[in-house]
């Protein structure tokens, strides 16, 4: 934001209250403030034609477009042990769990028929484990003792064969290359991620205000305004959005808080949150802003904003920054990845869930075995079974009674 005085050789800069406001006393700080305490003649910006501004300042035409958007931070590469999972959606994991879960209750619930009612049948934990080993294809007994088993085996069989081959299908295919975390690239998908977006003032926020797009309204519960001197703290980090503008002809204006080494960590959205135009203010009785607007106008048709937003940029802006954020969006290079450790540390982690839970049991049934070789637990097995006894003599004893008297 630069004000310029009539004299047109002195530049008055005011990065600390950037835009500035206006107050009712027809005071001020910042850009605007300056020009309504007649500090300056002339300011300059994409501040937008507010109508709050209008009783107070004239506006010159549209000199350039300006867009403004977000570098957001670049997608990282997903984590092997979420790949594992991420092979189904929701809906079929649910599918899958229902299933295992009806069929082994159906299995446990249905006994073979050549078994009578009294004898004992298979234990429902050994049926879940056979149960699967089909479904990991794996050598299993299925069920063929009469042909609704047959029928309920077949399909089974041919359903895991699926299930599995589709499965294995997936993650062969996707492992063989680095999968990464989808890119913030819309206004969508900025809400969707709930990441906060800083700006150096609030008012890179007020063309938003009011919106009723539930998106953007989203979008503006997460606005941030740090102070100044904690934003390269913020880049450096890498993990939030931060505010920056699109130049007319295709460069980027970005805050000196990025640098060659922190700018990789951000990528360039796809989508602009808003567009404004560079427009000048002048105070109601400023006598030069029609020239002003010829001379913008002038500069325009002969297309030499082009240079000068080139010739600014080589001269005030870092190019490594510039570089990397016009090649931001473009994908690294899909090199073909040797299988090592990360890839298996979700079956890792299952078997070590696994293991400390049957250590955990294994202790438990160590304890109860244990407790039972001790005088205590054979006392509680006498009062038990004397209590039983005394139950059982109650009970003998009230039908007797009642055979009695009948």
């Amino acid at each position: 934001m630069y004000s310029i005085i009539l004299s047109w050789r002195n530049l008055l800069r005011n990065q600390a209250n950037q835009y500035g406001q206006v107050f009712p006393n027809r005071t001020g700080n910042g850009m605007i403030g300056a020009l309504i305490e007649r500090k300056v003649d002339f300011a300059i910006g994409a501040v937008g034609g507010w109508y709050q501004l209008f009783q107070y300042f004239s506006f010159s035409n549209p000199v350039q477009w300006i867009g403004i958007t977000c570098l957001a931070p670049r997608p990282g590469l997903i984590e092997y042990w979420r790949i594992v999972f991420m092979m189904f959606a929701e809906s079929v994991w649910g599918i899958l769990i229902l299933t295992f879960i009806m069929i082994s209750m159906l299995q446990y619930l249905l006994p073979p028929p050549d078994l009578p009612e009294s004898h004992s049948q298979r234990s429902f934990s050994w049926i879940v484990i056979n149960l699967l080993c089909a479904f990991l294809l794996l050598p299993s007994n299925l069920r063929r003792d009469r042909l609704s088993d047959v029928i309920l085996s077949s399909t089974l069989s041919v359903f895991t064969l699926t299930v599995a081959y589709v499965y294995i299908g997936k993650i062969h295919s996707i492992l063989a290359f680095p999968v990464y975390e989808p890119p913030i690239d819309t206004i969508l998908d900025l809400a969707v991620s709930g990441i906060p977006w800083n700006a150096p003032h609030e008012a890179w926020m007020y063309a938003l205000v009011g919106t009723e797009n539930p998106n953007v309204q989203k979008v503006l519960t997460t606005f941030r305004v740090p102070p100044i001197e904690d934003i390269p703290m913020i880049a450096d980090e890498g993990k939030e959005a931060i505010i920056m503008a699109l130049l007319n002809y295709g460069h980027s204006m970005v805050g000196t808080w990025f640098d060659a080494k922190n700018i990789e960590n951000y990528r360039l959205m796809t989508e602009l949150l808003y567009f404004e135009y560079d427009t000048g203010y002048a105070t109601k009785t400023w006598p030069l802003l029609d020239r002003f607007d010829r001379l913008a106008m002038w500069i325009r048709d002969a297309c030499l904003f082009q240079y000068v937003e080139l010739v600014d940029v080589y001269r005030y802006m870092n190019y490594w920054v510039q570089t990397s954020i016009a090649h931001s969006k473009d994908r690294p290079q899909n090199l073909l990845r040797i299988m090592n450790v990360e890839e298996i540390s979700g079956g890792l982690m299952i078997l070590g869930i696994g293991l400390v839970l049957a250590i955990a049991v294994f202790a438990l049934e160590l304890g109860i075995v244990g407790f039972r070789k001790t005088s205590v637990y054979r006392v509680i097995c006498l009062k038990w079974k004397s209590i039983k006894h005394s139950c059982w003599n109650v009970n003998n004893l009230m039908r007797n009674s009642l055979d009695s008297v009948n």
